[in-house]
């Protein structure tokens, strides 16, 4: 059942890509069937034992990007900004609940604070070259970042922590850079072709892997 999960997933995955790329009106259910793929994979995994605090957490964390998810692809059809703003609120505290389930595995040390420092930091730096309504998500995005820095410096920390898997610090890493990714698409520079399909690609494995180390906390 687990295989059939990922290869679904993998399948929808995909099939974004192609719709996102080729600009199709059906994206935004693509991309809602592939976030479902990755919770569904978490609460199969779950189910396969007695979950622990930090697989709740988790669990909790992948439910709140759903619905982030949902709400920033609808800005694209409704077209109004407060969505896209209560996504970013969505995915701010899906971070939170990530960073509260790593510090179920071990404190936060360094790493996690140098990483939110540096994510802050370039947000500041690059305040001014977000185009149209994104400059509006300022001061929102200097929490996301924060959160967004600390958890992937906290990824980073956990791989050293040779008593857990690397599944679970490797998608986290991968959700950090493919929010580094997604950022580049909002500058005035302007995006590029292959920020749409790495971002995804990236965003949705990080996710995946996130769901599948749940089977290692039991």
């Amino acid at each position: 059942m687990l295989v059939a999960l990922c290869v679904l997933e993998a399948v929808a995955v995909f099939w974004l890509v192609h719709a996102s790329v080729n600009q199709h009106y059906h994206r935004l259910w693509v991309k809602l069937l592939a976030c479902s793929g990755f919770v569904l994979i978490a609460i199969y995994t779950i189910n396969q034992h007695t979950p622990l605090i930090t697989s709740w957490l988790m669990l909790l964390g992948l439910l709140l990007s759903w619905f982030g998810d949902m709400l920033l692809g609808s800005y694209r059809i409704i077209r109004r900004f407060r969505i896209y703003i209560m996504g970013v609120i969505c995915f701010f505290f899906a971070q939170c609940t990530y960073i509260a389930g790593f510090s179920t595995i071990e404190d936060p040390f360094i790493l996690p604070f140098l990483f939110a420092a540096l994510c802050i930091a370039y947000l500041i730096s690059q305040r001014h070259q977000l185009t149209g309504n994104y400059v509006n998500l300022y001061p929102i995005i200097y929490f996301y970042g924060f959160s967004l820095g600390f958890a992937g410096g906290y990824g980073v920390q956990l791989l050293f922590n040779q008593s857990i898997t690397w599944v679970l610090p490797a998608g986290i890493i991968l959700f950090l850079a493919s929010d580094c990714i997604l950022f580049q698409r909002f500058r005035k520079s302007g995006r590029q072709k292959w920020h749409e399909p790495a971002y995804l690609i990236l965003y949705n494995l990080g996710q995946s892997l996130i769901a599948l180390s749940l089977l290692w906390f039991r």
